[in-house]
C-alpha cells in the first residue's frame, strides 16, 4: 500500500511538472509570438493591424498638439487670443486619454514579450515611450493651482516627444538613427567645432 501511494504521488508530481514545464513553454513561446510580431508587424493580420492602429494614433497625438495652440477666438475681457487647447479643453483631454492609453499598452505588452527586459527597459525607443507618456500621469496630479501649472506646461513639452514614436514605423527613419547614433562622435565634434565658432564670431 505505500508503494503504490508512494508510485501515485511521484505520477502526481510528474504531471504537476510536466503541465508546469507546458505552461512555461507555451508562455515563452506567447512571448516569443508577439515580440515577433512587434519587431515585423507583416507576420500577422493582428499584428499588422495593431501596427497601423498605433500609427494612426500617433499621428493623431503629434496633430493635437499642434492644434492645442492654434488660436481659436479672443480671450473674454483680455487682450489677446485663446488656444483650441484652453477652449476645448475636455474634447483635448478625452483625445489624449485615448492616445495614453493605446501607447501605454503598447509599451506594457513590448515589455511583457521583450525577450531581455532589461535591455529593453534601457533602450532609446523605451525611454522615448516612457517620456512621450509620462506627462500625462504626471499631469493627472498636479491640481489646478498657479503656482505649479508652469511646470505642467514645461512638462508638456516632453509630449513632443511622441513624434519620435514614428521611427517604429518608418524603416527610413530607423536608418537614420542607426546611423547618427554610430557617427555620435563624430557629430559631438562637428556641434563643439559650430559652438566655438558661434561663440568666437558673436564675441
Amino acid at each position: 500500500k505505500k508503494r503504490k501511494r508512494e508510485n501515485a504521488e511521484r505520477l502526481m508530481d510528474d504531471k504537476l511538472s510536466e503541465n508546469g514545464d507546458q505552461a512555461a513553454l507555451q508562455l515563452t513561446d506567447l512571448r516569443q509570438k508577439m515580440w515577433r510580431a512587434f519587431e515585423n508587424p507583416h507576420t500577422s493580420t493582428a499584428a499588422l493591424v495593431f501596427y497601423y492602429v498605433t500609427g494612426f494614433f500617433i499621428a493623431v497625438s503629434v496633430m493635437a498638439n499642434v492644434v492645442e495652440t492654434v488660436p481659436c477666438g479672443s480671450r473674454p475681457g483680455r487682450a489677446g487670443s485663446l488656444p483650441c487647447g484652453e477652449r476645448y479643453k475636455i474634447v483635448f483631454f478625452c483625445l489624449d486619454t485615448a492616445c495614453v492609453m493605446i501607447f501605454t499598452a503598447e509599451y506594457l505588452l513590448r515589455m511583457f514579450a521583450a525577450p531581455n527586459r532589461y535591455k529593453f527597459v534601457r533602450s532609446v525607443m523605451s525611454i522615448i515611450d516612457v517620456v512621450a507618456i509620462l506627462p500625462y500621469y504626471i499631469g493627472l496630479g498636479i491640481t489646478d493651482n498657479d503656482d505649479v501649472s508652469g511646470a505642467f506646461v514645461t512638462l508638456r513639452v516632453f509630449r513632443v516627444f511622441r513624434i519620435f514614436k514614428f521611427s517604429r514605423h518608418s524603416q527610413g527613419l530607423r536608418i537614420l538613427g542607426y546611423t547618427l547614433k554610430s557617427c555620435a562622435s563624430e557629430l559631438g565634434f562637428l556641434v563643439f567645432s559650430l559652438a566655438m565658432a558661434i561663440i568666437i564670431f558673436a564675441t
